[in-house]
């Protein structure tokens, strides 16, 4: 006899409330030009270090327009809102290529709108999600990146990259775990996230370790630091966009941190 499943909250304010977040807002739809009414869900093992496809997957309903049940309507509606409204111009810009210098503000106010389509995301798999209820309340509150956040941007005109998302996830020690550990299990506590919004291409790391995880990839000018804020001015379009190669690289960061010389054991996904 199966157990019966606990109620399913808002993972911002607990509401049981829940209704479905667009993951892709729906002004920016039109920004998107991507056809069709499918999506490919690939799944890869890690588990040697090396990104081997296991299986492809078409489900119905393109990825522009998926929808994620795990927040109540009035954050949805509220503050959430908010944070789309506010970002709304600028991403605007950053999708279309347009000529433009980013202020702080501008840095900031798409930073957090990453940071809440990261936290979002990352709950289509629940069970592999590395924020913890004390960052997202008071994300909730400060509507600012939890502590843990690195996050890049570059521009990429492939079209095959145009919604694209990819995330992968671990769970990573900086020592040897107790024993007492690997029996009530280690949580999730570090992931990548990258997706493309029209031509502006995405790249989040999220810790709440203190693995110091970067991408290789880092071209001054091309790949910008968005956050944490710096004194760094992002002059957009970059020089050139990063190819659809680069862009797989950027998004295969996670995989490199075995190569971390104060990484003693890593639990791949």
């Amino acid at each position: 006899m199966s157990k019966p499943q606990k109620p399913r909250k808002c993972i911002f304010c607990g509401s049981s409330r829940l209704s479905r977040e667009h993951f892709w807002p729906v002004w920016a739809r039109k920004l998107l030009n991507v056809t069709g009414d499918a999506r490919t869900v690939a799944t890869y093992d890690h588990a040697l270090g090396t990104a081997v496809l296991v299986r492809e997957d078409k489900r119905p309903g393109h990825l522009k327009s998926i929808r994620i049940k795990c927040v109540c309507a009035k954050c949805n509606n509220e503050w959430m809102g908010s944070i789309e409204e506010s970002a709304k111009d600028c991403l605007t810009k950053l999708a279309t290529g347009a000529s433009y210098t980013l202020s702080e503000i501008d840095k900031s106010t798409v930073a957090t709108w990453v940071a809440l389509k990261v936290i979002i995301g990352e709950h289509n798999d629940a069970a592999k999600a590395v924020s913890r209820q004390t960052d997202r309340s008071l994300f909730r509150e400060n509507r600012i990146p939890p502590n843990g956040f690195r996050i890049l941007i570059a521009a990429c005109g492939d079209a095959r990259l145009e919604t694209v998302f990819a995330k992968t996830a671990s769970k990573v020690m900086t020592r040897r775990p107790t024993i007492n550990e690997l029996d009530t299990g280690l949580p999730y506590n570090i992931q990548c996230t990258s997706f493309g919004f029209g031509r502006l291409f995405v790249h989040a790391i999220y810790t709440t370790t203190d693995a110091d995880l970067q991408p290789i990839f880092n071209e001054a000018g091309i790949v910008y630091t968005l956050w944490p804020l710096s004194e760094e001015p992002i002059t957009w379009p970059p020089k050139r966009s990063i190819t659809y190669d680069e862009a797989a690289s950027i998004a295969r960061t996670l995989l490199d941190i075995d190569k971390l010389p104060d990484v003693t054991r890593v639990f791949k996904v």
